[in-house]
């Protein structure tokens, strides 16, 4: 009935990615049977019987799968929608759906997702996995600095990972990451990276998750170098390898 679209009753428009737009028909007493926010969506329409749903935050093909899912609890998640079936799932509340992407999401783990896993995670209040994303995350924590993957992580993400009681890696080594998705954001925001001062501006709450004191002299030379730190911040680090500790104010 829905593949076929035989004696469908109510039409939505799905916009994809690169702005084209798609119809999909469905069948409103199935859809309200079945979840409670089609039921109110539609039992309280006043919409002409011709016109058409505009859903303009869900990708045309995770709404399918959601659509499948409905009619027959099955649905084929896939690494490409995985994550959009997911946020499809937690707007019309669908928890076993929602619980069948996270259950991909924790056997499909690997160094090249895992921030981004991590990062919905957050968004959507998935505890548990985000606590299975952390522990791997502290084993693996050299592996996900790499540039194309530590630039996926959201700010929130990124100060949680610098959080974690990460013993794989250095300071110095975090700190140089933070550098580098510093400046992806800030092409993301259309500013100079080399420009110092929206650097800082990008970074001033990230750097105060960065523990300065544990790098050596060397390695505190290379953060000196970057020109991050002022002079005064440069002289409260030295100052606090002599014990006289002090906050770095960014």
């Amino acid at each position: 009935m829905l593949e076929h679209e035989i004696a469908c009753d109510v039409v939505f428009i799905l916009n994809a990615e690169d702005g084209s737009a798609y119809e999909m028909k469905a069948h409103k007493y199935i859809l309200i049977s079945r979840n409670p926010v089609f039921y109110a969506m539609l039992m309280n329409d006043t919409r002409d019987k011709s016109e058409k749903i505009t859903i303009t935050d869900v990708l045309p093909n995770a709404f399918k799968a959601l659509l499948n899912f409905l009619y027959s609890e099955n649905c084929q998640i896939t690494p490409d929608l995985v994550l959009p079936i997911l946020y499809a799932s937690k707007k019309y509340i669908i928890p076993k759906l929602a619980k069948n992407c996270v259950k991909f999401l924790e056997e499909n783990m690997n160094n090249e997702n895992v921030c981004l896993i991590y990062d919905h995670c957050l968004m959507f209040e998935e505890t548990e996995l985000a606590k299975k994303c952390e522990k791997f995350l502290e084993i693996n924590t050299e592996n996900v600095l790499k540039p194309q993957i530590i630039t996926t992580l959201s700010e929130s993400a990124l100060k949680n990972l610098l959080k974690l009681p990460v013993v794989s890696v250095s300071e110095i080594s975090l700190f140089n990451a933070c550098l580098v998705w510093g400046k992806n954001e800030c092409k993301k925001k259309e500013l100079d990276s080399q420009s110092i001062e929206h650097l800082r501006a990008i970074l001033k709450d990230i750097l105060l998750y960065i523990h300065f004191p544990s790098m050596t002299n060397e390695e505190f030379a290379e953060v000196s170098r970057t020109s991050l730190l002022n002079p005064e911040e440069r002289l409260i680090f030295f100052n606090y390898k002599n014990c006289n500790f002090q906050k770095l104010n960014f």
